[in-house]
């Protein structure tokens, strides 16, 4: 019992299970909601109901907050990216209703959308964090990163004034890219290309929840972000080569979200992309961390590759050797 408050608290108050009823199904439905199954086939598959499904997702999504970072180190991406504003669940709108996925009335930018701001760095720490409506201003990305930068370096991100008066006050060098010139890399090592892949992973993730209530995205967020953490735990996959039929092979078996790069010899494309799936093309010695696994995209050379590069990854493995 507190002496201030008088009330009563043990070592459950305020964790996701604090009065929690069939405390035994929770590790059934913690795999269902890493699985990423609907609340109705978690209901399912677990033996609940379809509120109490509904009841313990959120649950669980509020207690991911701590998965948020801390602090970012080196080269730092950071981009802005919007939602529709959802009332999804509001039963006392003082608008007219919308079906769901309905688009804004106005186009572009408006207070009709919420701003997230993405943020990673080179090290492999990810951020995504709900700000504003509309446009993002230098006082919400203050609010952001408030103490987080202290140990970055560089600020990637694209040319809104907002990034400029931020490093600038900061102190931080700024390197500010204008998609819409086809300006894409500087310097071979400064760019937004991995902060826009998590950007367009995020997107994917969201469309199989048709809409996502305003007030819960943030948990999404953060629910996301955890699977992205238990990915990066996994086997570490990179590719090796990026002949022009890489592309076309690795959409054939479905493997592009799991390549983390390509290992390519030509210095002529180094730096860059592999075409329409951003998977960042390097040289050999870029890849800090051996891999698992080398797919071998040029697999008409992969004898001598596995000759040459040996210790580059602990398999090698020809894509034609691959199983749908």
């Amino acid at each position: 019992m507190c002496n201030g408050c008088r009330k009563n608290f043990s070592e459950t108050t305020g964790k996701f299970w604090f009065a929690l009823k069939k405390k035994d199904k929770i590790n059934k439905y913690l795999y269902c909601l890493l699985s990423g199954y609907s609340i109705r086939k978690s209901a399912k598959e677990t033996g609940i109901s379809i509120q109490t499904s509904f009841d313990w997702r959120h649950k669980l999504l509020t207690s991911f907050s701590s998965v948020s970072v801390s602090e970012f180190e080196g080269i730092v991406e950071s981009d802005d990216l919007f939602f529709p504003i959802s009332e999804k669940g509001n039963r006392t709108l003082e608008r007219k209703p919308k079906k769901r996925g309905e688009k804004a009335s106005k186009a572009g930018i408006s207070n009709e959308k919420v701003a997230v701001i993405a943020t990673c760095d080179r090290s492999g720490n990810k951020d995504f964090e709900v700000v504003t409506t509309g446009r993002i201003s230098k006082k919400d990305l203050d609010k952001v990163y408030q103490g987080k930068l202290d140990k970055a370096t560089v600020l990637c991100s694209d040319s809104h004034r907002s990034y400029g008066a931020f490093a600038k006050s900061s102190t931080i060098i700024h390197k500010k890219f204008n998609a819409s010139k086809g300006q894409k890399t500087v310097d071979k090592i400064y760019h937004v290309q991995n902060v826009n892949n998590m950007d367009m992973r995020l997107r994917k993730f969201m469309e199989s929840f048709n809409g996502v209530a305003t007030k819960y995205l943030q948990n999404y967020l953060n629910w996301f972000l955890v699977l992205e953490k238990i990915k990066n735990k996994t086997n570490k996959i990179i590719g090796y080569g990026s002949p022009a039929k890489a592309t076309t092979a690795l959409n054939f078996f479905g493997i592009s979200d799991e390549i983390d790069c390509i290992v390519e010899d030509n210095k002529l494309k180094q730096g860059k992309f592999l075409p329409g799936m951003n998977i960042p093309i390097l040289s050999k010695s870029q890849v800090k961390k051996k891999p698992d696994y080398a797919i071998v995209l040029a697999w008409n050379f992969i004898d001598e590759i596995k000759k040459n590069n040996g210790d580059l990854a602990k398999e090698f493995i020809s894509i034609k050797d691959l199983e749908i």
